[in-house]
């Protein structure tokens, strides 16, 4: 994950989401999304290395908020354009059981 430890969870227009809600959210992603999108984003992160994300605001950002919201995580549109990416970073580490380290 790319926060710092003293901001490990990002602010939701101005109130911290808790670790829980975080995990929730990780959780919510893992079950929702379909496994060509997984292979989407597995491709991204090969071809790209650390700024996979960057370009696909439109693409699997768009499909990650659209699904949070969906879901409940009404965080706020600045947080969740913020975050969505480190919530799927998140996802690819559990899909693994290990720290995935994406490398440039």
């Amino acid at each position: 994950m790319h926060l710092s430890e003293t901001s490990r969870w990002p602010k939701d227009n101005g109130a911290q989401i808790t670790e829980v809600e975080w995990d929730c959210a990780v959780s919510f992603l893992l079950h929702r999304m379909d496994m060509e999108m997984w292979f989407e984003i597995g491709r991204k992160m090969a071809e790209k290395g650390a700024r996979w994300y960057v370009g696909e605001a439109q693409g699997i950002g768009r499909t990650v908020r659209s699904l949070l919201g969906t879901g409940g995580f009404h965080w706020g549109a600045v947080c969740i354009q913020a975050n969505w990416f480190k919530l799927v970073e998140d996802c690819v580490k559990r899909i693994y059981l290990g720290q995935v380290r994406i490398v440039e």
